[in-house]
């Protein structure tokens, strides 16, 4: 008669019982992670290290082995680093590893990392007042057309003087005819924002600044309804 298979209960409040080898087959023999083999028994990743701990048997690091780079390749690194101002993320993606490991890598090779890799781009004051003013481009517009990002545009044209525009149009509603559909009428906010064509934030904050009580939401909207 054959031996009965050792089983470790598992915790918690449903008591499943998983054979340990099936959890040692698939964790030492076909090299699955701990996630892997929780989740083709059933079990969650802590269960399984739990097993295996109670097993006696050790689980692997979870520390990924890095690439080897070769002395040609470090040389490159560098070079792409320092000349060609490359970033620690491009390298990475470049030559397939972590940015942690690349920036071992050049701290070995006495490589100063700068804290910020990004060549810091500036322009003339003839360039973004022609854009901005004179072409009245937007500061998207403008940051696509130099090829930067829009916080750059904001910063050059700080530096420079040049006051901003608001990036959004400034709203002016008449306050006689915003009464009269709102007060007079009766309509509801969403029917008064469609008419100006806003929001009901909008609408909300035109109200306020004209000092036009809302209505109860629960009160009736006009008094023909109330007639």
């Amino acid at each position: 008669m054959k031996n009965p298979v050792k089983k470790i209960p598992s915790t918690g409040k449903g008591r499943t019982f998983i054979d340990i080898e099936d959890i040692k087959c698939l964790y030492l023999d076909k090299r699955l992670t701990l996630r892997a083999v929780g989740e083709r028994l059933g079990i969650s990743r802590q269960a399984v290290h739990f097993r295996l701990k109670r097993a006696g048997i050790s689980t692997r690091s979870n520390k990924i082995e890095r690439p080897a780079i070769s002395a040609k390749q470090l040389a490159k690194m560098r070079r792409l680093y320092e000349d060609e101002r490359f970033s620690l993320n491009r390298l990475a993606k470049l030559f397939d590893t972590k940015r942690e490991h690349i920036l071992e890598c050049l701290n070995n090779l006495g490589v100063q990392i700068c804290h910020t890799n990004r060549p810091k781009f500036t322009f003339k004051y003839s360039v973004l007042f022609d854009i901005y003013v004179v072409q009245k481009q937007s500061i998207r517009s403008a940051s696509e057309m130099l090829g930067v990002a829009q916080n750059v545009i904001i910063r050059e044209l700080k530096r420079h003087g040049i006051k901003t525009r608001p990036q959004y149009p400034v709203i002016k509603i008449d306050r006689d005819k915003l009464y009269r559909l709102y007060v007079v009428k009766g309509m509801t906010q969403p029917s008064v924002a469609k008419i100006f064509g806003i929001s009901t934030n909008t609408l909300r904050r035109e109200l306020q600044r004209h000092k036009i009580k809302h209505r109860n939401k629960c009160g009736p909207r006009s008094k023909q309804r109330d007639a």
